[in-house]
């Protein structure tokens, strides 16, 4: 990332190939650097213990939240091993967060973000421009697919809280037309089209339920019904998921999470003339995500993880046995795919992330990269030390690494090497330790180092902890944990012992004040789809001392929530129209201020230094991709 927020040169939203040799709508994969995304999005709900379907969808609703650094914790994109696989990027200006392939292979539909905003776009793989269908709006999606016939797209746009499926026509022409509302997962038709079918939750009776309906939106009627503790599972907006319906029309395949200890997934087959269940195969997973039948019936092509230290790849499982056997062998993040009816074809979508370590003066004034960006690229966190310097993970080795240099990017140091990815670290106020989130044992804990990476030490074994901070004195870690309603807010004694809750709310980003008299930390209440806000409350426990509205702009995952210097105000990360600024939030109850005046590009993590003068920030752009795979 040059840092320089140019504008991306394009034609009709999809980059113009510059090779007379490549087809305007693809370029062979290998040539893309891309840093895995979104593998958070079970590191959640897939390993923790959820007691009620009430607080698995609150967990859901979070899913970014969970394991930010986990997010970017993998390498830049390597070219796949010599294999018959055959990859092509599909060349789209912005963020790709959902695609999927007409049945009959002549259509692609993409779901671009760029600049806080979204819109649907139509491309005939044949031609050189692209369509746009919906213009670019405020607006959240949460599936994208195509009728039997190719004619038709449908997708889910969130409204009042609610997901609306709607169809529009492929070409264009007609406005789009609202069908069916609670439709959280993506829908899938039966072989003639004249039926589909989705999961929906009910809340009241801790159930999910596989709905079928007419493809006009009519006739809706339950065929199966799972309770807790197995779910059919809702999946997520980065992540969409959804039943399958298949070639014979004699069964409905879907996803299932179960929510006991140890947590994992599923995939069942529904029978549609009775609603009975069978899961297919014996092989349990961490993440599943959409799955598509090819022609045959004999297989299903999925989206899936069966260990959580890897990433999502591209699997086939046999029908009905069950066996399965990777596509892809590489080290992105697959999160979603769709096959062409002749299942010569699918398209599948990636998550990217370009970042560079910046370093600007108090209120946004004397704004300056560092001069050794270039060096310091990839990074994914960042705080300081005591003496000033920065310490910092990063994907620049082989994999996510913590890493020490000073603050004018000079003495660059990596002080980590473990194979499976370390991040969010936290220096002691005394300068002597680290404390750092690690998945070196396969579930995601805090871990101690000294300064200089040596003394390794583990000190939490639960289910997962993430997000620690220290008490100004040194004496406490403050983490978050997961539990029964989600995630909260513990702390531990720095050498060893009990620990304590903070609150019994939904909490996380935990920060105490400099005078070590308070913690922050953004929380909210058990109910579902309830609002963020700022609680500040005693260190010592009891009711808060302030409460504040989270603004709509701010995204509680990213990380962080930090006091400024002199106490009187909490600082946080706003995002308009696709760029990110540093806000706060004066104690005494005032209105918000800004204080960066970033033009362009997003912050994913920052930290103020000791004295409270300077500001570090990770800065860069996410530009989720996606790519066409043959001949698998």
């Amino acid at each position: 990332s040059s840092g320089s927020g140019e504008p991306v040169s394009s034609n009709g939203g999809i980059t113009t190939a510059k090779n007379a040799n490549v087809s305007p709508l693809t370029d062979p994969i290998p040539s893309a650097r891309v840093t895995s995304g979104i593998e958070n999005l079970v590191i959640k709900a897939k390993r923790h213990k959820i007691a009620t379907v009430f607080s698995l969808v609150a967990l859901l609703s979070g899913l970014a939240a969970v394991g930010y650094w986990i997010i970017f914790s993998r390498p830049p994109m390597k070219p796949p091993p010599e294999q018959q696989v055959k990859f092509s990027r599909l060349r789209a200006a912005g963020n790709v967060t959902m695609a999927a392939i007409s049945p009959d292979g002549k259509y692609v539909a993409t779901i671009v973000e760029d600049k806080g905003e979204q819109s649907l776009w139509v491309r005939q793989i044949s031609a050189a421009t692209n369509v746009p269908l919906i213009a670019p709006a405020t607006s959240e999606y949460k599936g994208l697919t195509f009728s039997p016939d190719s004619g038709y797209i449908y997708f889910q746009r969130v409204e009042n809280e609610s997901s609306v499926l709607y169809q529009t026509p492929v070409l264009g022409g007609l406005p789009p037309r609202k069908l069916l509302e609670d439709v959280p997962t993506t829908v899938t038709f039966s072989p003639d089209g004249r039926q589909l079918a989705f999961v929906r939750l009910y809340p009241q009776e801790h159930a999910t339920v596989l709905m079928i309906a007419n493809s006009d939106g009519s006739g809706e009627r339950r065929l199966a019904t799972r309770a807790r503790p197995e779910q059919f599972d809702l999946g997520g907006p980065r992540l969409p998921t959804g039943p399958a319906w298949s070639p014979d029309g004699k069964v409905i395949v879907c996803p299932t999470l179960n929510i006991t200890e140890p947590v994992y997934m599923n995939l069942v087959e529904v029978r549609v003339d009775d609603g009975t269940m069978k899961q297919i195969g014996a092989k349990s997973w961490v993440l599943i995500g959409r799955a598509s039948w090819q022609t045959d019936g004999n297989a299903l092509v999925l989206t899936a993880s069966d260990d959580v230290t890897s990433p999502s790849q591209v699997w086939r499982l046999s029908y009905p046995d069950g066996n399965a056997t990777r596509i892809t062998k590489d080290e992105n993040f697959y999160s979603s795919i769709s096959l062409t009816q002749d299942s010569q074809h699918m398209v599948a979508v990636y998550p990217n992330q370009d970042s560079n370590l910046w370093i600007t003066a108090d209120r946004g004034m004397g704004e300056s990269k560092m001069s050794s960006a270039t060096e310091a690229s990839e990074v994914i966190f960042v705080t300081w030390s005591l003496d000033g310097r920065l310490v910092y993970s990063s994907n620049a080795g082989d994999n996510s690494s913590l890493w020490l240099m000073d603050a004018d990017g000079k003495h660059q140091k990596q002080i980590t090497f473990d194979a499976k990815g370390d991040g969010e670290p936290a220096v002691s106020p005394n300068g002597r330790h680290i404390v750092f989130v690690s998945s070196r044992t396969g579930r995601t804990h805090l871990w101690r180092v000294s300064l200089d990476g040596g003394n390794p030490l583990q000190l939490t074994s639960g289910l997962h902890e993430d997000q620690p901070s220290y008490s100004p004195d040194g004496n406490w870690i403050l983490y978050r944990s997961f539990n029964s309603i989600g995630s909260s807010i513990l702390k531990l004694p720095a050498e060893g012992g009990n620990t304590q809750a903070v609150t019994d709310k939904i909490a996380q980003q935990p920060a105490v004040s400099p005078d070590g008299r308070q913690i922050a930390f953004y929380y909210r209440d058990s109910q579902v789809n309830s609002p963020w806000k700022i609680m500040v409350s005693s260190f010592d426990g009891g009711q808060p001392v302030q409460d504040f509205v989270l603004p709509l702009t701010v995204n509680p995952s990213v990380p962080g929530l930090r006091w400024k210097s002199d106490g009187l105000a909490l600082t946080y990360v706003a995002t308009a129209d696709g760029v990110s600024n540093i806000w706060e939030q004066p104690l005494d109850g005032s209105a918000p201020r800004q204080i960066t005046h970033y033009r362009d590009q997003q912050i994913f993590s920052f930290a103020w230094s000791v004295n409270g003068q300077q500001l570090a920030c990770i800065r860069g752009r996410e530009r989720g991709g996606a790519v066409l795979i043959s001949r698998f």
